[in-house]
């Protein structure tokens, strides 16, 4: 198995166009004048009661989003984050001793958590070997120093806190195969909860920042994505190539 860090790019795919059956093989043999004639007979009587289109379901927007330029050849890319609603308890991953609650001494019913689905999309000309520009994308993720707010991605290893109480407030994140262009990947945010801080995560903003292209064996090259324009959120104060995603 390819490791979280440092994954190989794959090209991207393409999807063939696939052929309809003619409607007389569709119908199986039915009668189709018949069925002809039954569409085009006029509507029964309106019942006098309006009705009202139903509007199809639409993703919620990002919470953060910006436009990136690769610092090396101006290669553009994408990102943006959308954010779920608070979950109480821990998040069901694994860890070397089981369960993230058992590593970093979390009780399920006293802890919230978040997730962040993180989408990277590569916009630039399709690659070739002979041109070698794969891209991916390595991000360090951030909670507020001191919170008392962890940070986690999924990890093949099962190694978060090591059995120690306190959680790590910083993960790097790594796109792997990029299909199409596009990788989503999911980030943990897990807060104890008590009398006091009933809703820990409402009003923080977890930081994403030094967005960058790691070396791997397809291009050993390396670049900043720096942010061109943030469509969505903002970027975090004092550092224009970041962006802060708000959580709660």
């Amino acid at each position: 198995m390819r490791e979280l860090l440092g994954g190989r790019s794959a090209p991207r795919r393409s999807i063939a166009a696939i052929g309809v059956l003619a409607g007389a093989a569709l119908l199986g043999g039915c009668d189709v004048g018949h069925a002809s004639a039954h569409s085009a007979a006029a509507p029964p009587p309106s019942s006098g009661v309006p009705t009202t289109a139903t509007a199809s379901p639409t993703a919620p927007p990002p919470a953060a989003a910006a436009d990136l330029v690769a610092s090396s050849n101006a290669r553009p890319a994408s990102l943006a984050v959308a954010v779920s609603a608070p979950q109480r308890g821990v998040p069901p991953l694994g860890t070397v001793n089981g369960t993230l609650a058992a590593d970093c001494h979390l009780s399920p019913d006293a802890a919230e958590w978040e997730t962040l689905s993180v989408g990277f999309t590569d916009r630039g000309p399709e690659d070739t070997k002979e041109d070698d520009e794969a891209p991916n994308l390595r991000v360090d993720v951030a909670a507020p120093q001191g919170s008392g707010i962890g940070v986690f991605v999924k990890d093949s290893a099962g190694i978060y806190c090591r059995g120690a109480a306190t959680m790590p407030t910083s993960t790097t994140m790594q796109t792997q195969d990029l299909a199409d262009g596009h990788q989503t990947f999911t980030v943990y945010v897990i807060a104890r909860t008590g009398a006091a801080t009933p809703d820990p995560l409402h009003g923080v903003a977890v930081e994403l920042h030094d967005l960058r292209k790691h070396p791997d064996d397809v291009n050993a090259h390396s670049w900043s994505w720096n942010v061109q324009r943030v469509t969505a959120g903002s970027a975090c104060p004092g550092e224009p190539n970041s962006l802060c995603v708000p959580l709660g």
